[in-house]
């Protein structure tokens, strides 16, 4: 352990992140400028365990778990306008699982991980991926 605190290149990898530019700065992380100010929250669905991913067309995909005993996977669509996200209806994504985490890249892939079992431990990692057509890129 005391290898990975001391000259690793993780240290070395977390060091390089703060010092370039576009990336946070030790000051920008201590300054409540750099702080997001958000409005009042508004509920747009129920659940659970719920990841969220946006593109910078605006386009916004958030999936999360059913909060129902069984494991079943949903999502939404959604646009963001300034602060504001416009949430389609919730849909059911054809498969279960828990813990979903989504990601989107720039060229508008849509990945998305998630876990067979409620626990995490012993666990298979399942993982869909798909080029999204709703998004401009």
């Amino acid at each position: 352990m005391s290898q990975l605190a001391t000259g690793s290149l993780w240290a070395v990898a977390f060091g390089v992140c703060f010092s370039l530019p576009g990336f946070a700065s030790a000051d920008d992380l201590n300054s409540n400028d750099a702080a997001p100010v958000f409005g009042p929250a508004s509920q747009y669905d129920n659940g659970m365990q719920s990841s969220v991913a946006a593109h910078r067309s605006g386009f916004v995909l958030e999936f999360h778990k059913t909060e129902a005993l069984n494991s079943k996977i949903w999502y939404h669509v959604g646009t963001l306008s300034g602060s504001n996200v416009t949430w389609g209806s919730s849909q059911y994504s054809g498969f279960f699982g828990y813990w979903p985490t989504v990601a989107i890249s720039n060229e508008g892939y849509v990945l998305l991980v998630y876990s067979t079992n409620v626990s995490k431990d012993g666990s298979d990692l399942k993982y869909r991926s798909e080029r999204s057509t709703l998004m401009e890129v």
